[in-house]
């Protein structure tokens, strides 16, 4: 076997959605994304990050950098990996539902009204994507071709790094960080270097954690997601399937999150329904064509968007009594010295990803990893809230305030604080 190449099987854990030329007919898996989540994940195991290096690995665009030092292909059996088209399911529940936003959802009213028109039942969730099923197994071969003995095996150890990271913490496709595209590796061939993280693999996965951790022991937290001082590592063993697995860490993130007064509900963050259906309150005037002239006001921000951005309230309350506006949409923005918007930054990812591994036994062990970076929001930005409506008549009226972001991630630490308290077990470095 050619020393300078590696393979890899890799078999899905949970559900593998993924993109494509056409995402709702065809789950494509293909090499550049898995490049990507390797970058992603090398510099996830790298804090103090040398831009150099990490251009002469993956590649870059600048104009003394290039192609990657190396190659990925994706191969699996004659048949092809198992996809599964969108579908009406009854085996979705609402926690899975939950962790699997945009992607699994309730059926629409004139959904519901079709198919009773046509005198059938319409399932209790759909999925809109197509995924790769459970169980499914491919393999991707990484072939280094740098100059250089030691600056090939340098590459080498790193990729298989983050691939080894990918495989423990992270997954492939959409919603990866709540679960979803979680992967376990089953074979590895080739000339693995003596100090990659896949010798320490043997040693089994908590002793695995630690151990990693230790490394992070001294640093502080990066501009960029990384594993620092404050990262934090979690686990929960459930008795059946990758479906418990998700149910039992959907169900605890919807509790913690859920403003609803249920027995089954925590409420850690019950303040945050009051802040947000104040400020609707102060937008009714620009809905209902009498403005006051002032821009309506947020007393501050919801706790929970510092679990990422954007985020979103809805008030059917509100609703059902024909009250606008009853849509609340956090993001950030960056500001002018004015006050007007400069830049309107997308998407902050949350910081904690959630992953589902086999263990012995047929159980499965639910990963829940705390990667808080330096700071919530690039400096200067700041959360924009905006308040809107599903009438036809006003949803073209927005109202929106401004303020401060969050300047610490407490809220993420009080949800995982009370998965500890719940029976999960927190992984510390030895």
């Amino acid at each position: 076997m050619n020393p300078d190449v590696l393979t890899v099987t890799l078999r899905t854990v949970t559900p593998l959605f993924l993109g494509g030329a056409e995402p709702n007919k065809c789950a494509e898996l293909r090499p550049p994304s898995i490049k990507g989540v390797l970058r992603w994940w090398y510099r996830a195991l790298h804090p103090r990050l040398d831009p150099g290096e990490e251009a002469r690995i993956f590649g870059g665009a600048d104009k003394d950098q290039g192609q990657a030092a190396f190659f990925v292909r994706v191969s699996c059996d004659q048949g092809g990996l198992q996809t599964v088209g969108p579908l009406e399911d009854d085996s979705w529940t609402a926690e899975m539902a939950y962790l699997g936003y945009g992607l699994i959802r309730a059926p629409k009213k004139e959904e519901r009204e079709a198919a009773r028109g046509q005198g059938r039942r319409l399932r209790a969730f759909i999925n809109e994507r197509c995924y790769i099923e459970p169980g499914q197994e491919f393999e991707i071969e990484i072939a280094f071709t740098g100059r250089g003995d030691t600056a090939r095996e340098q590459t080498k150890k790193e990729v298989l790094d983050a691939l080894w990271a990918l495989v423990q913490f992270g997954g492939l496709g959409s919603r990866s960080r709540r679960g979803w595209g979680s992967l376990q590796a089953t074979r590895i061939s080739g000339n693995v270097p003596e100090t990659s993280l896949w010798h320490v693999h043997t040693t089994g996965f908590k002793k695995c954690v630690q151990e990693l951790l230790k490394r992070f022991e001294k640093e502080p937290p990066a501009a960029h997601t990384s594993f620092s001082s404050e990262a934090r590592v979690l686990i929960r063993t459930t008795d059946l399937d990758w479906r418990s697995a998700l149910n039992t860490v959907g169900g605890a993130l919807k509790s913690a999150r859920s403003s609803q007064a249920q027995a089954t509900a925590c409420q850690l963050y019950t303040d945050d329904k009051s802040a947000v259906e104040a400020f609707l309150e102060d937008c009714e005037p620009h809905f209902q064509g009498g403005s006051t002239g002032q821009r309506p006001r947020i007393a501050r921000r919801p706790e929970r968007a510092a679990f990422g951005l954007p985020h979103n309230y809805f008030f059917k309350n509100r609703r059902d009594l024909n009250r606008m506006p009853e849509i609340a949409e956090f993001d950030a923005v960056i500001l002018r010295r004015c006050g007007e918007i400069e830049r309107e930054l997308t998407r902050r990812a949350s910081p904690l990803l959630l992953h589902v591994a086999p263990a012995q036994r047929g159980e499965h062990i639910v990963v829940a990893v705390f990667l808080p970076t330096a700071s919530f929001l690039p400096e200067g930005a700041q959360i924009r809230a905006t308040a809107r409506t599903k009438n036809k008549e006003r949803e073209h009226i927005r109202a929106s305030s401004i303020t401060q972001a969050p300047t610490n991630f407490d809220a993420v630490s009080k949800f995982l604080d009370y998965l500890v308290s719940s029976g999960w077990t927190e992984v510390k470095p030895e």
